[in-house]
């Protein structure tokens, strides 16, 4: 119930306050509240309510089956909800659609054998100059509602979302469609930027005879990345030999088909997705997924979604993987218990911040009861005329106070729904052995964490009632 913005109330023959009347400041509800009547009194009827309702000007939504029953059954002595407005809808936002494939799929592909055909992986997605990469449709107007005294309440419109320019492109005049003023590759960047970049072809090594590569766009290199050297690139990189010992950094996807090893000085890292053949002894984090052809050794893995293994023999087998999602491979540790650990649902920022806005909505919520309660008992006080002057400045100031609560409570609501749906997303958070896991695997979701300390077949973890659930694992799971 919001806070009180009207009150009025009816009277006995002699004069006396019977009924208080409250209208919510937004409009939407009117509410009463009957006092118990003593024998000597004449009882409230229905008649009396609906006369001050009328009095009060509230005429619409009005909830006829509860005002036959309130003088008869109650209850009394506290507010009762009798009539109800409507509503106003909240237009539709503006839409952004892409018109490329926003997530294509780059996993690579085993046959029955279990090996891997990079020849048919690539994900440089090209674009002609004047093709429209995106469009935009225009948010809509609400639907306007209706106040319980028949006043129009105004509905707000969607939101608005502006197509952003990118390198290399242009908003047409209409403001709907963002089009390519150039041809070349097209290249995520930060806030779902869309850029076209020149793709730059290296046809040998990365190495002494190249230096090191710094693009302004996506870049392809037809050999090997040698220790030492640096690939960096604001596109997409791939890569159709090995990396060594290098540091391979993209704001875009990064594909490796062959091997990224060395001697652990190596780094690779993309604000999209990493796609490997296989690793060993490297550190590799992607903004998105990781997806590796055959095994990952005593690696650290870090993926803000999923980290998997596609190979049917796969191994993820010592160092340390941490996934939001997911975690997945074959096979899991080795028959020498070699220490694997595997993190999921480790997002402690989003708990934290979740936690911050429950608190706050506590508080608001209790801060809002209290400002109600205190404004009807100085209301009464004011209607009797029994409210010293030193109090209706309060008073005042309660009803200002009063105002903002709902919207600031409503808006923190939003939010709060937004984190609890990301941190539902993260109990759904599995670490999965398509074949075999072995002892030596620590699985961790979150704080809670589970050592295996046998060999288990196919098996599938999560995290259910603050500890760790393991069951058979089924393909189609």
């Amino acid at each position: 119930m919001a806070e009180t913005d009207s009150s009025s109330q009816a009277k006995t023959d002699t004069g006396a306050s019977r009924i208080a009347i409250n209208i919510s400041s937004d409009r939407l509800t009117a509410s009463i509240r009957l006092p118990e009547t003593g024998k000597s009194e004449a009882p409230i009827t229905v008649e009396e309510i609906k006369s001050e309702l009328e009095k009060a000007q509230v005429c619409h939504g009005i909830k006829a089956e509860v005002i036959e029953r309130l003088p008869l059954e109650g209850p009394f002595d506290e507010l009762v909800i009798v009539a109800e407005g409507t509503s106003p809808v909240v237009g539709q936002d503006a839409q952004i659609t892409c018109m490329f494939d926003v997530s294509p799929d780059h996993s690579p592909k085993a046959d029955s054998s279990g090996r891997i055909d990079y020849h048919e992986v690539n994900f440089l997605q090209g674009i002609k100059e004047g093709s429209t990469l995106m469009k935009r449709t225009l948010p809509t107007k609400g639907v306007p509602g209706k106040g319980v005294d028949g006043s129009e309440i105004s509905a707000q419109e969607g939101r608005d979302r502006l197509l952003q320019k990118g390198s290399n492109t242009k908003i047409s005049d209409d403001g709907l469609e963002l089009i390519a003023t150039a041809s070349g590759a097209i290249v995520f960047t930060r806030g779902n930027q869309v850029s076209v970049r020149d793709v730059v072809s290296i046809s040998e090594n990365v190495d002494f005879s190249t230096g090191n590569i710094h693009s302004p766009g996506s870049v392809r290199i037809n050999g090997d990345v040698r220790s030492g050297f640096k690939v960096h690139a604001e596109g997409d990189i791939e890569i159709h030999g090995s990396v060594e010992d290098a540091e391979v950094i993209s704001s875009g996807n990064i594909l490796i088909k062959s091997g990224f090893t060395g001697q652990g000085n190596g780094l690779v890292k993309a604000e999209g997705n990493v796609t490997i053949q296989h690793v060993e002894g490297q550190h590799v984090i992607a903004g998105h997924d990781i997806k590796i052809g055959g095994d990952a050794l005593n690696s650290r893995l870090e993926a803000g979604g999923k980290v998997i293994v596609t190979s049917p023999e796969g191994r993820i087998n010592g160092g340390e993987v941490i996934a939001e999602k997911e975690i997945k491979a074959a096979m899991l540790g080795n028959d020498v218990w070699t220490l694997t650990t595997l993190r999921v649902a480790g997002d402690e920022k989003l708990r934290q911040e979740l936690a911050e806005v429950e608190e706050e909505v506590e508080r608001l919520t209790e801060d809002e009861q209290r400002v109600k309660k205190a404004i009807y008992d100085m209301v009464r006080l004011e209607l009797n005329g029994a409210l010293p002057e030193s109090k209706k400045a309060a008073l005042v100031k309660l009803r200002e106070f009063s105002k903002d609560l709902p919207a600031n409570i409503k808006g923190l609501n939003v939010i709060k729904a937004k984190l609890t749906a990301e941190m539902d997303a993260l109990q759904d958070a599995r670490i999965i052995a398509t074949k075999l896991i072995y002892p030596g695997v620590k699985a961790q979701f979150g704080i809670v964490y589970q050592d295996i300390k046998e060999e288990r077949g196919p098996t599938s973890m999560c995290c259910y009632s603050g500890r760790v659930v393991m069951d058979p694992y089924k393909s189609d799971d």
